[in-house]
């Protein structure tokens, strides 16, 4: 159970004898939100601050995003090189050729826009991406090309596998 009291997060520890001294909010938040991961089934990359699920069931792009609310999470934002890097890297073993991101497009805008907020750098997006708005591909994925991450438009209607990310 937790109580969020002047902004900090006070949480009860179900078994006390596991810890035998006085813990900060935050560490038992951080110990609470990791088991959190760990339940629900996601890799802890503590390094970047998240935990990371890998789904390889084909759904829209906007089941996967509800899928990932469900968990508490979000379809996971490449919006650093260190985490776009490490996401590459597990990605290999996938084996797969296109995984649904968080990145979109509103009908309203000519630019696509992380699910947490903030603009897209164009440092990822591959040579001949994204494709022109009259084939209305307003959501992201993910593939990789030669061992390379790049991102892609894709319409939101098709099915790919896709990663959740969940904040610690």
């Amino acid at each position: 159970m937790a109580v969020v009291q002047d902004g900090l997060c006070y949480c009860l520890n179900p078994r006390p004898n596991i810890f035998n001294q006085l813990r900060t909010p935050a560490t038992v938040f951080a110990l609470s939100r990791e088991s959190v991961c760990r339940y629900k089934g996601y890799e802890i990359l503590t390094k970047l601050g998240i935990c990371i699920k890998y789904s390889n069931i084909s759904v829209r792009w906007d089941d996967a995003r509800g899928l990932c609310n469900q968990d508490g999470g979000y379809l996971i934002n490449l919006n650093t090189a260190a985490k776009a890097t490490a996401i590459l890297n597990m990605s290999l073993a996938y084996n797969v050729d296109l995984i649904h991101i968080g990145g979109y497009m509103s009908i309203f805008t000519t630019w696509y826009n992380w699910t947490r907020g903030g603009v897209i750098d164009g440092q990822f997006w591959a040579a001949s991406e994204p494709s022109p708005l009259v084939l209305k591909e307003y959501c992201m994925a993910m593939y990789k090309k030669d061992d390379i991450l790049e991102f892609g438009n894709l319409g939101c209607s098709l099915k790919r596998p896709y990663l959740c990310e969940l904040l610690l």
